[in-house]
């Protein structure tokens, strides 16, 4: 903000705001204005005024902000203050005044901290930082967009966030940082499907697509424009839509699949005629005339350069109108106009601006061919080093040649042009005589001009000296307040961690005594039991799986809720899946009497690429809980191929995944809050039916991560219906056969095992329960194993007697289970026994930590006879294979 200008703009903004208070009320004329209007209301009406105006009358749009400064001035209230200071820079920003509009908004910014308004400031710290973005201080942007995304973070502002994200990803952009731009946007993605309303992300799915596209990604990027179309036609956000059409051509244009990118020119113009988007249509018809150049026709794209200049007068931006009459120019230079060219590339000069860089370096180049042309090689050769002057980097090798050529013939011509300069020296020479008194009178007002310039800035310069020292001041204690919320936000993000860190501990300390419960129940019904005490065991039995189920929605709320959840697609038989829950709920309804209908559609393909178990989750949530609140009638399973798209490597199909009930139903009332964390329809529902209402959240959570939502149709005492849709890849089965989900668990329980599978076993448990579950399992198996307590104990005997395999509890007193495990592999390296970590912790990558420690399995409490012995059946042939 040192350069000349910048101060002069800063003294006129400054002088503006002065006269404001003496100006007649002109606001007083607007049509919408009444003396009887409340604050809040003339807020509102002159908001929407200047955004009604904005598109259609640049000037417009700037002198009624004015007026509602001019208004909120006089009203003598802060919030007003504040709103018409940003609402006015907002409106310099976008007509490209951008030391107007950083000026203005950091008077809103003043306000703002003035009267606390916290949420106002995510909105303003944006807008300075997209005014700093374009005047290229590209890290002063970034600051001022991290400052956003800090506050909006601590507010829990959802929608601030993402926005905040999308402008650091316009940045990282321009730097040609793409990868970087796209993490920013999909994390925004991410916080707009769980947390914003479904049309806020057109914005960030038009970014993702553009983004591939500067990456050569096409594919990635018509993907990504086809889901913000869907949006925005779904929502009617036209000015979005027109936007997208013209992404769409963009990208036909470079496949080179030009009908289609003529279909989508025409669309996006159409649509934005019809809305009166002057800015989309200036954009849409220069894109378009640039595609009618690349493909040589050029009285087509003259037409709509033409269309810009006559139909679209408020188009007044020097940098835009630059760009327009150099594309004229170009024209007709390809048609060999060149009297007509060399006036189209004077007036895009004339309009230049620094931005404009690469477009002077071109117009000099082409008025230097013209030259040429005529002749005129001194001309030529003057204007062709400008050319490389301003873009020294662009066509050098090209331009260096021209240079040497255009050298040769002005130095072989150079006698008679000096002849004839001489000429033209002695007439000059004359003219500037005459002009010479002419001079000196405009020097004598200039110089008075400047006297009075000068004591007018010398008494500003007093002035500012004063507020400088207030600026400051202002400064320390900005500092201080931000230094305060950024010890705020680690102080938050500690306690996110140790919420992590204490379900993790109660997890574990819950599922030891669930282990205990669980394997002895088991056991103990495996024993000669009269009918009273089976029914005693049957209540354990149900009441410790049903402590295990809320433990694990526990779990996976926590996991949601951190981001600890990754969703990893993978090939699978939907079809097997499907016949797999299918086989799960047929017997449940029966039990309850229910009609199960299943319609899975006869199109589904052979493999689809999807996180298979969290879907299943999902699917199984969603019909647990059409069971558990439908007491007659019918429950309905459906699958439905919705569409199918061909690609390259096969085709992406979307399927519409319905559970549909006669059920209790919903009330309307209700339908949004039961997918928030522990609800319920209400406190009765919660008395008569198990659960603390977290499968919905889940399952939300999940599916959201897979770039859906669940949607729910529903009518109380009739029936509920809940769908969702996903787009998945899929192809064709090539024969082989994929493994079952669900074989792990059909291990059938064999007492000779230890005959047949003979095994030197080692157990390393702490708790005593625990050791006699395991010692018993084992015994029934026919093993003999050797207990101990702990990690040092384990290490004791494996010095005194040779073991094939350890099951190694994790968490020990002494030595823990790692620790022991680290000792093992140091001392004895691959002739090791085979160590299988036996835990309840349950947070985390938890089994890739133990492998990476030395041990060889993992299995989690509370475990089942079944998954010990396929442990060891799988070990022994691994052992002795």
């Amino acid at each position: 903000m040192n350069h000349p200008l910048h101060k002069f703009l800063l003294i006129t903004a400054l002088l503006f705001t002065t006269q404001l208070s003496w100006a007649q009320k002109r606001y007083q004329d607007l049509s919408f204005y009444r003396k009887s209007l409340t604050s809040q209301i003339a807020k509102q009406k002159f908001i929407e005024e200047i955004k009604s105006s904005i598109n259609n009358s640049t000037p417009e749009g700037i002198q009624i902000a004015k007026l509602y400064l001019e208004y909120a001035i006089d009203q003598n209230d802060s919030d007003l203050i504040l709103s018409a200071n940003y609402e006015l820079g907002v409106v310099y920003y976008k007509t490209s005044k951008l030391d107007s509009s950083i000026y203005f908004i950091s008077k809103a910014s003043e306000y703002c901290q003035r009267i606390q308004d916290s949420a106002m400031l995510v909105e303003i710290y944006r807008a300075q930082g997209a005014s700093f973005f374009s005047l290229k201080q590209n890290e002063k942007a970034i600051e001022y967009f991290n400052y956003s995304y800090d506050i909006a973070y601590l507010l829990n502002d959802s929608v601030g966030m993402a926005k905040s994200l999308n402008n650091l990803s316009l940045v990282s952009a321009n730097l040609g940082e793409y990868e970087d731009a796209l993490n920013y946007l999909k994390r925004s993605l991410d916080i707009k499907i769980a947390f914003a309303p479904k049309k806020e992300r057109i914005s960030t799915l038009l970014n993702i697509g553009t983004n591939y596209a500067k990456l050569g990604n096409y594919d990635k990027a018509l993907e990504y424009f086809h889901l913000a179309e869907n949006i925005a036609i779904e929502f009617n956000e036209t000015q979005r839509l027109s936007q997208l059409w013209l992404e769409f051509a963009l990208i036909y244009v470079q496949l080179k699949d030009f009908p289609n990118a003529e279909k989508y020119f025409i669309k996006s113009l159409e649509l934005s005629e019809s809305i009166s988007d002057n800015g989309q249509l200036y954009l849409t018809l220069k894109a378009y005339a640039e595609y009618w150049m690349f493909v040589s026709q050029w009285e087509k794209a003259k037409e709509n350069l033409n269309i810009i200049l006559d139909d679209l007068p408020n188009i007044k931006d020097d940098r835009q109108l630059c760009e327009v009459y150099f594309d004229l120019g170009k024209i007709e230079f390809k048609q060999n106009k060149f009297s007509s060219s060399e006036k189209w590339l004077n007036k895009s000069l004339s309009r230049a601006k620094q931005e404009n860089g690469d477009t002077k370096a071109q117009a000099y180049k082409l008025l230097s061919l013209i030259a040429y042309h005529n002749e005129m090689y001194k001309t030529g050769y003057d204007f062709l080093q400008l050319s490389n002057e301003i873009a020294d980097s662009i066509h050098t090798s090209d331009n260096f040649d021209k240079l040497q050529e255009l050298q040769i013939k002005y130095k072989s011509t150079s006698d008679k042009k000096y002849i004839d300069h001489l000429v033209e020296l002695t007439e000059l020479k004359e003219q500037e005589r005459k002009k010479s008194n002419q001079y000196a009178i405009i020097a004598t007002v200039i110089l008075l001009i400047t006297l009075v310039a000068t004591v007018s800035l010398a008494i500003q310069m007093q002035i500012n000296r004063k507020k400088s020292i207030r600026l400051k001041s202002e400064i320390r204690e900005n500092t201080k307040k931000t230094q305060e919320l950024i010890a705020a936000n680690l102080q938050a993000q500690e306690g996110l961690r140790v919420k992590s860190e204490f379900i993790a501990m109660v997890s574990h300390e819950i599922r030891t005594p669930m282990n205990a419960i669980i394997g002895m129940s088991s056991l103990l019904s495996d024993t000669e039991l009269n009918k009273q005490q089976k029914n005693y065991l049957s209540n354990i039995s149900i009441s410790s799986n049903n402590l295990l189920i809320l433990l694990n929605d526990i779990l996976d709320f926590s996991r949601v809720e951190s981001g600890k959840i990754t969703i990893k697609f993978s090939q699978t038989s939907l079809k097997q899946d499907l016949e797999h829950i299918v086989q799960m709920f047929t017997p449940l309804a029966a039990e309850q009497k229910l009609d199960f209908r299943i319609a899975i559609d006869s199109a589904l393909p052979d493999i689809v690429f999807v996180d298979a178990p969290r879907l299943r989750q999902v699917l199984v949530n969603l019909l647990s809980n059409a069971i558990k609140f439908t007491h007659t009638g019918f429950i309905k399973l459906s699958v439905k191929v919705m569409n199918t798209e061909h690609t390259l490597n096969g085709e992406k199909v979307t399927f519409r995944f319905a559970i549909e009930d006669s059920g209790i139903g919903v009330p309307a009332a209700k339908q949004k809050e039961i997918f928030s964390s522990f609800m319920q329809i209400d406190s009765k529902v919660s008395r008569q039916y198990t659960g603390v209402g977290l499968g919905l959240s889940i399952s939300q959570g999940i599916i959201g991560m897979m770039g859906s939502t669940i949607q729910l149709e529903s009518e109380f005492a009739k029936g509920s219906k809940f769908w969702f849709d996903l787009s998945l890849k899929s192809k064709k089965s090539d024969g082989k056969p994929l493994v079952s989900q669900s074989s792990k668990s059909k291990v059938k329980f064999d007492k000779e095992l230890g005959t047949n599978f003979p095994l030197r076993i080692l157990v390393a448990e702490d708790n005593e329960i625990n050791q006699k579950l395991i010692q018993i399992n084992l015994n029934k198996m026919g093993y003999n194993p050797t207990i101990v307590n702990n990690g040092q104990e384990a290490l004791d005997q494996i010095k005194q007697n040779k073991f094939d395999l350890i099951f190694m509890d994790v968490q020990m007193p002494v030595m823990d289970g790692v620790t022991a495990t680290k000792e093992i592999v140091r001392k004895y390296g691959n002739a090791k026994p085979i160590i299988i970590a036996v835990t309840a912790n349950a947070m985390g990558n938890d089994k890739q930590s133990y492998i990476t420690a030395g041990m060889d399995d993992y299995i989690s409490k509370p475990f089942t006879a079944k998954e010990i012995e396929a442990c060891l059946r799988n070990w022994y042939v691994h052992i002795n294979g």
